[in-house]
Parts: structure tokens; C-alpha cells; sequence
């Protein structure tokens, strides 16, 4: 009997301590319902847990319906290089193109496609506002090569190997391993049922109420009844709307812009759309601080050789088109998104490609 109860407790820990170091054991088990999703009611409650912001239907809120599926453009191929604003939610059966791709930048791969020369091939570059300064410079631009999208005529990508005196669990792949990330987790399978979630809930908007505090890392708007990140409003933070963009800042990031379109019609697509999304701060509380203008000033930069759909000028106003437990925008942001995308691409694919 003391061997079996060994034995369970053995298994039981080994068990526990793949659940911990294993974010695709977790993921995997949560969409078989075997522990609760950790986002099932939006990012920004699960920092929070503040009841206010809880979407009880939040997927159902975030996935475009497939019965908005477009009328086809022949003859035509588009892929998607974004982040996780076109990564969740919209099916690239959505898009225009005859044949569509995506490939999310969330992991080292890449996605290889064929590059048919006889078809338009158009690549939306989508990005959120508060990538824009660390995504976009001569550091870090090899991200959309090696990472992006290559062709089957391309060997597989291969980065330099560089020496450091003490490598970091990000720079090794192993980020989820760090001390904040396991932390996470633990809490998570420990005290994300439904019970533990009421007692959350009740200390979460007790703070919130008496003392104007909201536990994790977001901010509540002026009025108490929305929320963002809460580094969107740090005036010394990048990400943030609000900090003060310098004009060489700029200028760096549309000479990235710049190599990236070159890159990629080097490879054979003929074009690349630039979208970028706003953040939520930005629609939500424009005028919370001064906005630095950094989507316009990008996209109205006399050196820019993308072409770009202004999405901040369709989101502005419309808090309506983002979650409310999330930091990123529903299926309604995102339908604006694609009727605005798959518009572009009926209007720029050239007819004689159009053609049956």
C-alpha cells in the first residue's frame, strides 16, 4: 500500500511539474477542458480578475464568423506577416486571395510558400502600435526574414551564432522557464477554478473601488470601467502612446519598413500593405495624455515606400471594436480590418491576373 501511495505521489508530481514547465501541455489540456483556459475570459481580466472587464463570451466576441467568407479575387495569393492582432480570430479563408497564408511571429519557425509569377501576390504587414519602436530597427529586422515567410526555392534560415558571458533564458528559447513565467503558471493550476476565482474577484474590486488600485499589470480608464496595459500609459515606456517619439526614431522605423518591402519583393510578391492597429489606449482615452502621433507620422513620412491602410483613422472613436477583458481588438475590429484589406486587394490586383 505505502508503494502505491509512492507511486501516485511520484506521478502525481511529475504530472505537476509538466503542467508548470510546459506551456503546450497546458495549452493543449485546456482545450480538451481538462483545466480551465487561463484566457477564457480575456487577458486583461486574468491580470486583473476584475469582474467589470470579464467577458464571459469572449471567444465568441473574438472569432470573425466564417460565414463573412469574401467573394474570391482570381489568380491571386495573400499572405499575412503579423503579430497576434491577425494571429487569433480570423481564418484565412476571410481573406480575398484564391490562396491565403499566415504566418503568426510568435515562435522561431517560418512559413514557406510558392510564389507563382503568372498570380498577384500581395503580404499585409500587420503590426500593433506598440512593436512599432521595438520591432522595427536595423536589430531587430532579421526577425521578419529568418522568421517571416520564405519560398520553397530558399534554404532554410540560419542566424549568426553570438558569444555572451551569461546567456538568458529568452536568448536560449527558454523564457518559459523564468522564475515571473513558472510563478504564473503555478498560480494558474493552483487557483484559476471557480472558487478561487470569486474570492479573486471580490479583493480585486475591493482595491479597485477603495483605493483606486488594480492588481496586475493594467490601468483602468478615467471613468473605472474599461482597461488596458498598463505600459501604454508610461510616458518613459516605448510601447506607450505617450512617449515622446524623437523624429531620427522615425525615421529608423520607415527605413525598416522600407527594407522589409524591398525584401520581400526581391523574393517575387508584388507588393506589400502596411496596417498598423492602434493601441487600445489609443482608442479608448485619446486624449488621456499627448499622443506622440506615431502612426501618423510613420505612415505620412515622405520616404515611405509601403503602401498602408490607415486603421487608426477607421478604429478612432470606437472602443466598441475591442475587448473589454482583452488587450486586443474583436471580430468586429477585425472585420473592418478585412473588409479594408480584401477592398485593397480587389482594387490593386491587376485585371489581366484577375481573369478566369
Amino acid at each position: 500500500m505505502n508503494s502505491l501511495i509512492k507511486i501516485g505521489t511520484l506521478g502525481a508530481l511529475v504530472i505537476f511539474a509538466i503542467l508548470i514547465y510546459s506551456t503546450n501541455w497546458q495549452r493543449k489540456l485546456s482545450e480538451k477542458g481538462i483545466i480551465p483556459d487561463q484566457y477564457r475570459f480575456g487577458d486583461l481580466y486574468n491580470t486583473s480578475n476584475l469582474t467589470r472587464v470579464k467577458e464571459l463570451d469572449f471567444y465568441e466576441a473574438d472569432n470573425v464568423p466564417l460565414s463573412q467568407k469574401p467573394t474570391k479575387v482570381r489568380n491571386t495569393m495573400v499572405s499575412i506577416l503579423g503579430d497576434s492582432f491577425t494571429g487569433m480570430g480570423i481564418d484565412t479563408s476571410l481573406l480575398a486571395g484564391e490562396e491565403n497564408y499566415r504566418r503568426w511571429l510568435n515562435n522561431d519557425s517560418f512559413l514557406t510558400v510558392k510564389i507563382d509569377t503568372n498570380k498577384y501576390n500581395v503580404l499585409i504587414f500587420e503590426i500593433v502600435q506598440r512593436s512599432l519602436i521595438e520591432r522595427l530597427n536595423p536589430h531587430t529586422e532579421h526577425i521578419y526574414f529568418n522568421q517571416g515567410i520564405k519560398t520553397l526555392e530558399q534554404p532554410a534560415p540560419h542566424t549568426l551564432s553570438t558569444v555572451t558571458n551569461s546567456p538568458s533564458l529568452g536568448s536560449l528559447g527558454l523564457k518559459f522557464l523564468s522564475a515571473e513565467s513558472v510563478n504564473q503558471r503555478i498560480e494558474f493550476l493552483l487557483f484559476n477554478q471557480k472558487w478561487a476565482l470569486k474570492w479573486k474577484e471580490f479583493k480585486a474590486e475591493l482595491h479597485a473601488d477603495l483605493f483606486n488600485r488594480v492588481v496586475g499589470k493594467a490601468v483602468l480608464t478615467e471613468d473605472k470601467k474599461n482597461m488596458y496595459y498598463d505600459f501604454e500609459t508610461d510616458t518613459t515606456n516605448f510601447f506607450s502612446s505617450y512617449y515622446p517619439v524623437k523624429n531620427n526614431q522615425i525615421d529608423t522605423i520607415v527605413v525598416t519598413l522600407n527594407s522589409i518591402r524591398s525584401h520581400y519583393l526581391k523574393m517575387g510578391f508584388d507588393e506589400v500593405l502596411l496596417t498598423i492597429i492602434p493601441n487600445k489606449s489609443l482608442i479608448f482615452e485619446p486624449n488621456r495624455l499627448n499622443y506622440n502621433r506615431i502612426i501618423e507620422r510613420i505612415q505620412q513620412h515622405p520616404d515611405l515606400e509601403m503602401p498602408y491602410i490607415n486603421m487608426h483613422e477607421l478604429l478612432k472613436n470606437k472602443p466598441e471594436f475591442y475587448h473589454k477583458g482583452d488587450g486586443h481588438w474583436n471580430n468586429k475590429g477585425k472585420m473592418i480590418w478585412l473588409n479594408q484589406v480584401n477592398t485593397w486587394i480587389r482594387t490593386h490586383a491587376p485585371a489581366a491576373k484577375n481573369q478566369v
